[in-house]
């Protein structure tokens, strides 16, 4: 079934990779780009992390399959920056579905363009009647559904929080980790966050204007873009850790 050759450490800790990737092991450390390749192998790396350069190079000098991970939509229990394993993986060679640059394999799906199919995985419908199939799209339906009535998300250990009394409306603002790999693939960069919150001070001017920081910013691993700088008696920072489907039905 072909090796999985990466350069990351992390990627080699990943449980299960090597049987969701159709492969007998991932290889990696210390040494991967002394190893022998093999014409089923596959390489893999990080998004679009800058650190999968020498992986990408690998890839193309030996004419190999190169796959790009990244945490499924519905992660995990705890965050991964403390070390909870994820549940679920994004596997995708073409590109990254937070890189607006260029397409990604999930993009041309939903555009129903017909793929080779990847050999990870479960089989995906593809062409251009693909995903208007009513089977299909009720399943997609309940999915949703189901989604919102267990209240899942990325991460899934935060509780339900009520917010205190307010009688104003209250407009939500949500912080990213600074130099998440999705600011730039969304082309913003840092100037976007102090635009946001001006258009929401300038929009809604009788609003209570909620500020609500990443949890790995929470947890102390990583820095947002907003601080107490930004708090004012109509701009409050909401650091506490709360279900994100609750917050977003009380704003």
């Amino acid at each position: 079934m072909g090796v999985a050759i990466t350069f990351s450490s992390g990627i080699c800790r990943l449980p299960g990779l090597a049987s969701l990737l159709g492969v007998d092991e991932v290889r990696g450390s210390p040494w991967p780009f002394a190893m022998a390749v093999a014409p089923d192998d596959v390489v893999v790396g990080w998004g679009n992390k800058v650190n999968t350069q020498r992986a990408r190079r690998f890839a193309t000098r030996h004419e190999l399959p190169y796959l790009r991970l990244e945490d499924g939509f519905l992660r995990s229990v705890g965050l991964g920056v403390s070390g909870a394993p994820p549940y679920s993986l994004v596997v995708d060679d073409i590109g990254v579905y937070y890189d607006a640059s260029r397409p990604s394999r999930l993009e041309h799906l939903l555009n129903g363009q017909a793929l080779q199919a990847l050999r990870v995985g479960n089989p995906v419908p593809a062409g251009p009647d693909a995903l208007d199939d009513p089977a299909l799209l009720e399943r997609a339906r309940h999915c949703m559904a189901q989604i919102v009535t267990a209240r899942l998300s990325k991460y899934n250990s935060s509780l339900e929080r009520p917010l205190p009394p307010c009688d104003r409306p209250r407009i939500l603002v949500v912080d990213q980790t600074a130099g998440d790999q999705s600011i730039a693939g969304g082309l913003a960069g840092p100037d976007t966050f102090v635009h946001m919150l001006a258009v929401a001070r300038r929009e809604h001017p009788d609003a209570e204007i909620l500020i609500k920081t990443h949890p790995d910013v929470r947890s102390g691993r990583k820095h947002g873009h907003f601080g107490v700088d930004e708090t004012d008696e109509g701009t409050q920072l909401l650091t506490e850790d709360i279900n994100p489907i609750h917050l977003l039905e009380q704003v």
